[in-house]
């Protein structure tokens, strides 16, 4: 999703069906421009020998040019803008983090 309204209108949505305290995990492709570059030669070197390197290189770039990918810092303040603390990193994989929150 976007960063023009689409992902705070999407944890909005979602702040306003939870009771106060409830829990929320988060898990997205994150980071600033130098991180996702980095990430993704780190995904490249998991993956196992054999596969089509046209076929990867073209989903990486994807990942890369495609997708809407918010820094961390600007995730936090999405989250707390919609009515939740701020999130707590818990897992890192690769490309994907994951976070943990509570409604305020």
């Amino acid at each position: 999703m976007d960063d023009k309204g689409s992902k705070l209108g999407l944890l909005n949505d979602i702040a306003q069906r939870l009771v106060p305290g409830s829990e929320f995990v988060i898990f997205d492709i994150t980071g600033d421009e130098s991180q996702i570059a980095n990430n993704l030669k780190v995904l490249k070197s998991l993956l196992p020998d054999g596969l089509d390197s046209e076929l990867i290189d073209q989903r990486l770039t994807r990942i890369k040019n495609d997708f809407f990918i918010a820094s961390e810092n600007r995730l936090s303040d999405l989250c707390e803008e919609a009515g939740f603390e701020k999130p707590v990193r818990f897992f890192q994989s690769s490309i994907y983090m994951g976070w943990l929150t509570k409604k305020s």
